[in-house]
């Protein structure tokens, strides 16, 4: 008899015959006829494996599952490895190669070893470098400076991880470094192991250009709102200056010279400090840093406060019996206190309460000093508080300040190493907080420039200005005491007068930048000449490293603006020990 074998039949006698084809065959009540050794393992960890058609994993590999019913009521489950499609495949890949091709953006593959195993035509255009410069070859784009950089970064993406927009410099090959945002990935075979990397680098040269002329049109901006309050305030206080100094020439009677005298001193003062505020706001203020008690320093600044504030302003302490030591400079430390003052007192124009605190406090396991200024005023906004610090900002009105007081206080802090912070809410009243390192050491004591101080009788003195306005005041206040001034306008004319003089040389007092030769080179060369002469080096630089060039070859400095009780006191100390010159 005529045997007929239905196309089930073929299915699993066509599989049975395929090598790799694994089959499951059960009777019509599911009892197994045949299973596959393979399938048979598989089927130990996971008894549902077949339950349904589809597509399984096992081995590193896909397999289809699919179910045929036989006439005798057998079922019979094939498991056959899954082909890829190779016509889809090969579409597939030439559309990728024509997206890299095209693409604007560089687009390079590297291997374990960082060898260039791909690379695109923009690289070329980007980089200058062609295909057959580069492949196989060590990848070329990173400059020197960036190594260590870019290979924790190679290292972390081929142990898996990429990375998008990382912002970095790469070399052309013409040298020139240009600016890229850089996206990669691993490379990975099919049974997932890397053994690459892919990257993808857009050349941004010209949007952080752009980026840094914005930047720069910011800053324009923020200078010309900055002349802007500054010549607002050194217009009065010229004002003031010009007016009295006319009237000192038109009516020079003892009551218009002394009232005269006193105007234009307070108008220089406040002239002083608005200068220091603006570098204390920049940063570029010389601080005049020694160990202060800070304790001490508010004492000796809330003492002065009741003239500053008025009396319908309750002035509360309560300082820390810790020690409250501090590298700072004490007059600037006063100014950030009579500055967070003067703001309270504006916020309480009907009287209030003034509290400065301190306490000590650990920060990061290092002891700090905390200052608290808290009033009980009207309090600002979160927007105002926002905009504090910046320099000209202000609610007041035009007379009532510059705006730069608390800008100036956020620059002293910064520079005396702390830290500035303000909780404040409408009608609640503000407080400022201000926290600097504490230092072990204790403050020196200093003695009162306001005292008088003779100079010392008969000494001879170089006097080196540039300025002839200067020069002359200088001279007119050295030449007391039977004192012999020897000036010039520069270092190499007077150390032609320090060669030419054959008498002795007491004491140098020179500016620092002069033309020519400053009085850093100049007092190096008299230290050699006249090795027994004081040296004084005075300047009024903000720029501490020009202020204070020459400092190794000099006993003392001196600050511009001064007073004349200050020079008096720097000289008297000076000459005081002088071992005469010969």
């Amino acid at each position: 008899m005529k045997t007929t074998t239905t196309k089930p039949m073929n299915d699993l006698l066509s599989a049975m015959a395929v090598s790799d084809a694994l089959v499951y065959l059960t009777d019509a009540t599911g009892n197994t006829i045949f299973v596959s050794d393979q399938l048979k393992l598989w089927l130990q960890s996971d008894t549902q494996l077949l339950s349904s058609e589809g597509i399984i994993k096992r081995a590193d590999r896909h397999w289809t599952v699919r179910h045929h019913n036989l006439p005798n009521g057998q079922i019979a489950r094939i498991v056959c490895p899954k082909e890829p499609d190779d016509r889809a495949l090969l579409e597939k890949s030439h559309i990728l190669e024509a997206l890299v091709e095209a693409a604007p953006v560089a687009i390079l593959t590297l291997d374990l070893d960082m060898r260039v195993t791909m690379w695109n035509p923009a690289c070329e255009k980007i980089f200058g470098w062609s295909e057959r410069e580069v492949l196989g070859q060590p990848y070329p784009l990173v400059p020197e400076d960036e190594w260590s950089r870019f290979e924790g970064f190679y290292k972390t993406v081929i142990e898996g991880q990429g990375f998008t927009g990382v912002e970095a410099e790469r070399t052309r090959k013409d040298g020139k470094r240009i600016f890229t945002a850089i996206s990669t990935a691993p490379i990975r075979r099919g049974n997932n192991e890397i053994v690459g990397a892919m990257a993808v680098l857009e050349e941004i040269t010209e949007r952080k250009q752009l980026e840094a002329r914005v930047e720069q049109s910011a800053r324009l901006e923020s200078i010309g709102r900055f002349a802007g309050g500054v010549a607002h305030d050194f217009n009065n206080i010229l004002t003031v200056i010009l007016s009295y100094a006319e009237t000192l020439l038109e009516q020079p009677n003892a009551t218009m010279v002394s009232q005269a005298g006193e105007a234009i001193q307070h108008s220089c003062t406040q002239a002083t400090a608005l200068t220091q505020q603006l570098l204390a706001f920049s940063k570029r203020q010389v601080m005049r840093v020694e160990t202060v008690d800070l304790n001490a320093v508010i004492l000796a600044t809330v003492s002065m406060l009741d003239r500053l504030i008025g009396t319908d302003i309750i002035i509360r302490t309560d300082l820390t019996a810790n020690e409250a030591w501090i590298q700072a400079d004490p007059s600037m430390i006063e100014q950030v206190i009579m500055n967070l003052a003067t703001n309270a007192r504006d916020a309480m124009p009907n009287g209030g309460q003034l509290s400065l605190s301190t306490v000590r406090r650990q920060v990061d396991g290092a002891p700090w000093i905390q200052l608290s200024v808290a009033d009980t005023g009207c309090g600002m906004d979160q927007q105002t508080i926002a905009r504090i610090f910046e320099p000209f900002f202000t609610t007041k009105p035009a007379e009532k300040g510059s705006g730069l007081g608390l800008a100036s206080v956020h620059g002293i802090v910064q520079q005396s190493g702390g830290e500035v912070d303000v909780a404040s809410n409408l009608g609640a009243g503000t407080t400022v907080y201000i926290t600097i390192p504490v230092s072990g050491a204790p403050a020196q004591s200093g003695r009162d420039l306001d005292s008088p101080v003779p100079i010392s009788i008969g000494a001879t003195i170089l006097l080196v200005e540039d300025n002839q306005q200067v020069r002359d005041m200088l001279i007119n206040m050295l030449q007391v005491n039977e004192n012999r001034v020897l000036s010039a306008g520069d270092g190499i004319e007077a150390l032609e007068i320090a060669s030419a003089y054959d008498g002795k040389i007491d004491l140098l007092l020179t500016d620092v930048v002069m033309p020519r030769m400053g009085g850093g080179e100049l007092a190096r060369r008299l230290r050699r000449l006249r090795p027994a002469t004081k040296i004084i080096l005075m300047s009024g630089y903000a720029d501490e490293e020009l202020a204070t060039q020459g400092m190794e070859a000099a006993d003392h400095f001196l600050h511009k603006p001064f007073r004349s009780s200050q020079v008096r006191e720097i000289i008297d100390k000076a000459l005081r020990t002088v071992e005469r010159a010969v």
